[in-house]
């Protein structure tokens, strides 16, 4: 087989020439891509993500290193800048370069895109696996008909479907390769995913693929960071599944401390599943609110919802776990009802949050749409780092071993104060910790 060059790439947030530094405040590892590249091996493989060097790297790293194979993986909302990386590669490199979206079947339009050659649409990584070896092996992209799970544009620039390709059980999935981030590493948290874990819907019928607990457990155990990000839509669908992890996790002695997504309803329904996660490690919840409708923001504000939400982040108040945002607003959204939602905001009691604008709706044009993200929680600084000071009591008090390995000098800080030979503040809290996690 003859090795390839291979080109993964993070889409930029925003097609630009530089990164806007506010909007790596909370910068995920392109997981992804380091999913994706576990099964790439013996190929030369190399990641670049636009969303830390700027759009203006593409095409010098294109002309530099002149991959065999250009591959992005879009998140939702990011399908215009993807398309845009494609027009870039085949701009410079035209025949000689294979274009790749990862996408699910249902996102049909970036896969008609002229300068995608193949779409990879269900069991990413398995279907990534088979087209490397057909394509070193001297195959042409133009005939994959053999290879289940993709889309490919013919001889006669036609798109084709391939045969469906079953789904496979995650466990059996190899580890990221996160040793290609090693340039950029510092500045990323890192995660826990299913691999690929958006790209697995069908027609609108979604496959839910969810990886066991004691898998979820190795992959925490392979990070040295002390901070996970669980990228992990379904972890608070199923009760059973979140029992099963938190009692892995303490049996385990996983050390670490991590944060997972969740909406308000969920958090507010099982505070006593809560109260076994925050034991195993759980320090924050990203409370993810959708309001990208017309009248998003009056049903945030509706008097039944306002209470539920009130309840959940209570829960996590309560338990010592921060409570952080995710809002998706509309993008048309006046200074008014930007002053209403922060206020909704600091009444809830989130300690961090972070506002962006819904994506363009499929068919309304193609074209690059800026993506709004910014940190939308003005006086709530002082709540965050109380916030973690309280987890950080909580984690002392009841497994003082999983907070001195991973944060020993907020640990020592902590007990002084819990003696009371010394007191520690939020200010001391928030050096402690950024100190400790560098």
């Amino acid at each position: 087989m003859k090795p390839l060059k291979i080109l993964l790439v993070q889409a930029a947030l925003s097609w630009s020439g530089r990164p806007d530094p506010s909007r790596l405040a909370w910068l995920c590892e392109p997981v992804a891509l380091t999913s994706l590249a576990a099964v790439a091996t013996p190929h030369e493989v190399r990641i670049l993500d636009l969303r830390i060097s700027g759009g203006s790297s593409l095409g010098p790293v294109v002309r530099l290193f002149r991959p065999d194979l250009v591959l992005v993986a879009p998140a939702p909302g990011e399908h215009a800048e993807a398309s845009a990386v494609l027009r870039v590669a085949k701009g410079l490199l035209g025949g000689g370069c294979t274009t790749v979206l990862v996408a699910p079947e249902g996102e049909v339009l970036s896969s008609e895109e002229p300068t995608t050659d193949v779409a990879l649409t269900v069991d990413p990584e398995g279907a990534l696996r088979e087209l490397l070896a057909h394509l070193g092996s001297g195959g042409a992209r133009t005939r994959l008909n053999a290879i289940a799970g993709l889309r490919f544009r013919g001889e006669d620039g036609v798109m084709r479907e391939t045969a469906v390709r079953p789904s496979v059980s995650l466990d059996t999935l190899p580890p990221p390769a996160r040793h290609l981030l090693t340039a950029e590493r510092s500045q990323y948290f890192f995660a826990v995913a299913q691999p690929a874990a958006a790209m697995r819907t069908s027609r609108g019928r979604r496959t839910v693929q969810r990886m066991s607990a004691e898998t979820i457990c190795d992959r925490l155990e392979i990070i040295p960071e002390n901070f996970v990000v669980f990228l992990d839509e379904d972890l608070f669908v199923d009760p059973l599944r979140l029992a099963q992890l938190s009692e892995a996790m303490l049996r385990r002695d996983v050390q670490k401390y991590w944060a997972a997504q969740a909406s308000p309803e969920q958090i507010a329904e099982l505070p006593h599943l809560i109260l076994s996660l925050r034991d195993a490690g759980l320090a924050a919840v990203i409370l993810t609110f959708d309001l990208g409708e017309a009248d998003g923001l009056e049903m945030l504000l509706d008097p039944v919802i306002a209470a539920r939400n009130r309840r959940a982040a209570g829960v996590l108040r309560a338990l010592g776990v921060a409570a952080m945002g995710l809002f998706t607003v509309r993008r048309d959204l006046s200074d008014e009802e930007s002053a209403t939602l922060a206020a909704h905001v600091r009444e809830l009691g989130i300690a961090w949050s972070v506002v962006r604008g819904a994506s363009r709706q499929a068919g309304r044009g193609r074209g690059p749409l800026p993506v709004a993200l910014e940190i939308e929680a003005p006086g709530t600084t002082s709540a965050l780092k109380a916030g973690w000071e309280h987890a950080a009591w909580e984690l002392l008090r009841r497994r003082p071993r999983l907070l001195m390995r991973t944060l020993p000098g907020v640990a020592k800080a902590l007990g002084r104060s819990f003696r009371g030979r010394a007191s520690i503040s939020s200010a001391g809290w928030s050096m402690s910790a950024s100190g400790s996690s560098s």
